[in-house]
């Protein structure tokens, strides 16, 4: 698994210790055109070393504080001064700008270079209040994603944060495969705007037919809308808030159940859990499971390919490879059941 943590990376070694070494070249410059002025300001004009230094650095950055009243050999030093040392500054300064950008160009490339290697990730169109906080979640469960944000302020943020991402427009495909959409397992709509939001799904569903796609929806129609353009869910932050606060209202202990579930909080998890082929799970009856190694699990729901799901499940249900469990209870034990559904290969 490719990991979301991003720092800015620095050059590579040869292509940074060329880059310094210009960028000390030219310091270097300044050095000795600053030194060479100082000396012989102070030894044309009999000036003491302080004076032919300021003097010095005002002609290199043509400030000119005013005429020192310079003897024919000082003028005829100060011109030729001048000329070598506006061309070492500005070569300096140049070099300075030349090494930000390269050190900015290294790290994008890098940056890009780290998404392309993504595996089975999600991509979150989008860095509002949605999209940061399905990031936050991914992150604190060690998911990869990548975040993928037009706005500079939020995608700067995002990067802040360590998240990768790209800025870009997400309705655009190129936009899209530059975040591995042909890798994605799930592609987040959360742009703040519907037509957007239309696009990203149908071009996703488009790029990739086999991605799971999650959209965001003000109003019920953009819902339906949406589920035609090809999104498995749609998710509208208003409605769902809503529905929230009255289940807080008239059902307190279900809806602090559900809240503690959400956030793995209180000595409960709600988890949804796959047995892979070759899992220690399978052959298992849910039953048998239970009075082994789940006694604090409940089975919430039970789901197979070409059969009904259901809910709850029997526990002389017998467990095989693709099979989808809705688990509920103790997080050790969700952990537990979790690693022993993963293949062989993967539990190890």
């Amino acid at each position: 698994m490719v990991s979301n943590s991003q720092s800015r990376p620095e050059l590579g070694p040869q292509e940074g210790s060329v880059e310094n070494q210009k960028l000390w070249q030219a310091f270097l410059l300044v050095v000795l055109v600053t030194l060479a002025g100082t000396i012989g300001f102070s030894k044309t004009e009999g000036w003491h070393l302080w004076k032919a230094f300021y003097f010095t650095l005002t002609t290199i950055t043509t400030v000119g504080y005013g005429d020192e009243g310079l003897s024919d050999p000082g003028k005829r030093f100060a011109t030729f001064l001048l000329i070598g040392g506006v061309s070492s500054a500005s070569y300096a300064l140049a070099m300075i700008i030349q090494n930000s950008v390269a050190a900015q160009f290294a790290w994008r490339k890098h940056m890009n270079k780290r998404i392309q290697k993504l595996k089975k990730h999600t991509i979150i169109c989008g860095f509002g209040r949605l999209g940061a906080s399905v990031a936050e979640k991914l992150a604190a469960s060690n998911s990869p994603f990548v975040v993928v944000e037009r706005d500079t302020e939020r995608f700067m943020k995002a990067l802040d944060l360590g998240y990768l991402a790209l800025q870009g427009q997400a309705t655009e495909d190129e936009c899209l495969h530059k975040a591995g959409i042909m890798q994605a397992n799930h592609v987040v709509a959360a742009v703040q705007n519907f037509a957007e939001n239309i696009v990203i799904t149908m071009d996703a569903k488009e790029l990739n037919p086999d991605a799971i796609l999650i959209a965001r929806a003000e109003r019920d129609d953009d819902v339906r809308r949406l589920e035609r353009a090809g999104a498995q869910r749609v998710l509208c932050p208003y409605k769902s808030g809503g529905r929230e606060t009255f289940e807080f209202i008239t059902r307190p202990g279900v809806a602090d159940f559900l809240a503690e579930a959400r956030v793995g909080g209180g000595g409960v998890a709600l988890a949804q859990i796959h047995v892979q082929p070759g899992a220690q799970l399978e052959g298992v009856s849910l039953g048998e499971f239970g009075q082994l190694e789940g006694d604090r699990l409940s089975f919430v729901a039970f789901e197979r390919t070409g059969e009904e799901v259901k809910i709850p499940p029997g526990g002389n249900t017998e467990l095989a490879a693709g099979d989808t469990l809705i688990v509920a209870g103790d997080p050790e034990q969700i952990a537990r059941m979790t690693q022993k559904a993963a293949g062989r290969n993967l539990a190890a």
